[in-house]
């Protein structure tokens, strides 16, 4: 007879990837919503590490970075502002398109797309994605964003072969 080990055969779990909702997007009704899913990602909320509008953006990146969070947030200048120290700590943010959407509107979307952001998370920064009201996401700066010249060109080469399938058929 043989003995089954006591010994758990079980893989080390990964880590959650961690995701700090910025202040304009961090509302406790929104984190509540967002931390029901726990088991995909874990949910940071700005009120519970820094001062409402005392804390710079730079202290908020870079404390993100030290953590390996990602950031979302409703302010689609961030990239641009801040992007010296969103790049030396290599983060990973996600702004929406609109930044005067509703409540119901932010919450709903980030339960769309939370799959899309998890599966981004996985990729290091730094990098910025968009997140539409409707869910999508879509990288834009950083990890193979595709430029508006690269789409132009992709579109031109799917035209050409269009035409030759057509052609041949």
């Amino acid at each position: 007879m043989s003995k089954k080990s006591s010994r758990s055969t079980k893989s080390p779990s990964v880590p959650l990837p961690g995701l700090l909702l910025d202040e304009n997007v961090g509302s406790r009704q929104i984190t509540r919503v967002l931390r029901e899913f726990k088991k995909e990602w874990a949910i940071k909320r700005h009120g519970d590490f820094f001062k409402r509008g005392k804390t710079p953006d730079d202290e908020v990146i870079a404390k993100c970075g030290a953590e390996g969070w990602g950031i979302i947030s409703a302010d689609d200048s961030m990239w641009f502002m801040h992007q010296e120290a969103l790049q030396r700590n290599a983060i990973r943010l996600f702004t929406f398109t609109s930044g005067n959407m509703r409540r119901a509107d932010y919450m709903a979307a980030l339960v769309f797309a939370r799959k899309k952001i998890i599966e981004f998370m996985k990729s290091p920064g730094p990098f910025c994605g968009r997140i539409y009201k409707n869910g999508n996401v879509t990288i834009t700066r950083g990890l193979g964003a595709v430029s508006q010249a690269e789409k132009n060109r992709e579109a031109v080469a799917y035209e050409a072969t269009l035409k030759e399938v057509e052609s041949s058929s």
